[in-house]
């Protein structure tokens, strides 16, 4: 829904409370407290969907970064070692699915609840109106036009419950952005500085490590004191299991990942 439809909406359903007072404030008040009554409800929805909405950006993520190996051809670089990819693939998606399921159902509740009061209390208001028309209170135009500005109350409520609705996933989605951009930055240069460089002997090595450590959290390491030369004109293979470290071994030599310790 775009601004101006929801502009539109509550400048129609302002001025038909407004209307309704000036036709009969009795009534209007009524209606007033059922709106009162309609926000209510949709602010307590409201922040369950926004919560939830929150929660499925983190496996979305995790879930695009499995999609994108499958796309770089992770069925070859794992190829003895893949059905726990996929496994783990299928569970982030079954998390995903969870979640929406669960927003699925709060818009569905409360598109239901709102639908609900507003209906009830076209009703009351068309019961209310007749009784007061049978008992000489009122004339059949006032209740016409009761009945004119309460649907045009209860479209707006509608209206108002579903943008609600709809802005939790996009203040779910600013708020991870924000996280994102508060993470540390990653130094200029990765890896050894240029003092360590300078002061480091000369080595005639094409590949070196030495004594590197490293770890994609700071309460993990993953590689201790790893320290290894491969020179002109030699071939070297690194051997392991999937998961052992190959490609944990790769990325910071090619710039992915600051190092903890040690230079190369």
């Amino acid at each position: 829904m775009s601004i101006s439809c929801f502009l539109l909406q509550v400048i129609i359903g302002a001025g038909s409370l407004v209307m309704m007072f000036i036709v009969h404030w009795p009534l209007a008040c009524s209606s007033l407290v059922v709106l009162l009554i309609s926000y209510a409800v949709s602010a307590r929805f409201v922040r369950q969907i926004r919560t939830l909405s929150e929660q499925s950006l983190r496996p979305q993520g995790k879930l695009a970064e499995k999609f994108s190996d499958f796309i770089g051809g992770i069925q070859l670089v794992k190829l003895f070692h893949i059905r726990p990819i996929y496994t783990q693939y299928a569970g982030l998606n079954g998390q995903v699915t969870q979640v929406a399921t669960q927003i699925a159902r709060k818009n569905g509740m409360l598109a239901t609840v709102n639908h609900f009061i507003s209906y009830v209390t076209f009703c009351g208001m068309i019961v209310v109106g007749s009784l007061l028309y049978a008992y000489g209170l009122i004339g059949m135009g006032t209740v016409a036009a009761l009945a004119v500005l309460q649907i045009n109350l209860t479209h707006a409520i509608m209206h108002f419950g579903t943008i609600l609705s709809m802005a939790q996933n996009s203040l779910a989605g600013a708020h991870r952005l924000q996280e994102i951009m508060d993470q540390e930055e990653e130094p200029e240069r990765i890896g050894s500085s240029d003092e360590t460089r300078s002061s480091s002997a000369f080595s005639p090595a094409m590949v070196e490590f030495r004594s590197v450590d490293f770890s994609y959290q700071p309460d993990t390491r993953v590689l201790s004191g790893v320290s290894l030369q491969v020179f002109p004109g030699q071939t070297a293979a690194i051997v392991g299991a999937s998961g052992s470290g190959k490609s944990t071994l790769i990325k910071p030599l090619l710039g992915f990942y600051p190092i903890g310790a040690g230079s190369f």
